[in-house]
């Protein structure tokens, strides 16, 4: 009992990354993500939860993100 007292509960996932009418202009939600795309929405995320993403499986989102981009 202890125990469940201490673990988080578990993250629950939107069912939308973006509220309806507030997708950011001009970039496109594609498999073949670009750093400039997943840096604009880490951008508008508190850094809790950031760090909330960089702690899960997608931390490496975050880690993509924070690398230079070469053409």
């Amino acid at each position: 009992m202890e125990r469940d007292k201490l673990s988080a509960p578990p993250l629950r996932i939107p069912d939308r990354i973006f509220a309806m009418g507030h997708e950011p202009v001009g970039v496109r939600v594609t498999p073949y993500h670009k750093p400039y795309a997943i840096r604009q929405i880490l951008n508008t995320l508190d850094p809790e939860e950031v760090d909330t993403i960089r702690g899960s499986p997608f931390g490496k989102l975050v880690e993509f993100s924070e690398k230079p981009s070469f053409s």
